[in-house]
């Protein structure tokens, strides 16, 4: 069995500044049907603010969350064993609420297909 890294996402952004949204952030990806995969992702909190990452699943279920803080120096890798294609979601979270310039994110997901 070959095992086919793929990168499926890679994004420089700033959480939202206003509206509903304030202080977050959603990304999504898309997993290929029928393959079974372990994705990794690696996540920064460049400004050291301390942010909750969610990521859910086609079906809106969690399956994986990691919170930056000063003992894991704001930067976060993790992986989870996706059993299902389809897309994905990965919402971001200021602890204090806050977006705009001063909440930048750096996110990378990588999916290793087997």
């Amino acid at each position: 069995m070959e095992t086919i890294p793929s990168e499926v996402l890679n994004i420089e952004a700033t959480l939202s500044e206003s509206g509903r949204s304030k202080g977050e952030g959603h990304y999504f990806f898309n997993l290929q049907p029928d393959k079974r995969a372990t994705v990794t992702y690696s996540f920064s909190d460049d400004n050291r603010r301390g942010m909750q990452l969610k990521l859910y699943d086609p079906s809106k279920q969690a399956v994986s969350e990691a919170h930056t803080n000063p003992h894991n120096d704001f930067k976060i890798t993790n992986s989870f064993m996706a059993a299902h294609g389809g897309e994905y979601r990965i919402v971001v979270v200021a602890d204090d609420g806050d977006g705009g310039e001063q909440s930048p994110v750096k996110l990378v997901v990588v999916a290793d297909y087997e």
